[in-house]
């Protein structure tokens, strides 16, 4: 898993998950790309990244007009949606998952929904078989998650209400057997 975060003032935070699960690498860099600090983390997801994220992000996400003549030519289903999130926003219903590749919309819906939505501070890359892309969108607790395959061909594309998407945390036994391992490789050090 690798995350870069947008600090804001021209520079930004790369972390990345070691060969163990849960351990983590800090880099943060200037806005001359030149590092300024490294650290080492043990958590299923990077602390500093829960906090970060939407510290600064919009806290609910506000409808645009119900005015049809305001909304963008074409649209299917996008409005729907929109109203939909900030129902599961409002009502802190976390771990709420909107599945658009089931969904009838076209490129006009995709498109207003990343408008509404915009782009938040931190961008998730997990690699796998495929890549999973997870990004932060500008309004809190709202996340774009999109599964493509071994060719780079999008196979599911969603949109999460939750504090931090699981696909990005290690497990609890991931945790446990990088615990192990850590022994194991402080003890052949020793």
């Amino acid at each position: 898993v690798s995350i870069l975060f947008d600090t804001g003032d021209g520079g930004h935070q790369e972390i990345q998950e070691t060969s163990l699960p849960g351990v983590w690498w800090h880099r943060s860099l200037d806005a001359n790309q030149q590092p300024q600090a490294e650290k080492l983390e043990i958590s299923d997801f990077p602390r500093f990244i829960r906090q970060a994220t939407f510290a600064q992000a919009q806290p609910t996400l506000v409808l645009p007009a119900k005015d049809s003549d305001s909304l963008p030519e074409g649209l299917v289903n996008a409005p729907w949606l929109l109203a939909e999130l900030q129902e599961q926003q409002q009502n802190n219903y976390q771990g709420h998952v909107i599945n658009l590749t089931l969904l009838p919309l076209n490129d006009a819906d995709l498109q207003f929904l990343a408008t509404e939505l915009g782009t938040g501070k931190t961008a998730i890359l997990s690699r796998g078989y495929g890549n999973c892309r997870i990004t932060a969108t500008a309004i809190t607790n709202i996340w774009w998650v999109q599964y493509y395959n071994s060719t780079d061909t999008l196979i599911l594309n969603t949109l999460e209400v939750v504090e931090m998407p699981l696909v990005a945390c290690a497990s609890s036994e991931d945790l446990a057997d990088s615990a192990l391992r850590l022994q194991e490789i402080r003890e052949a050090l020793a």
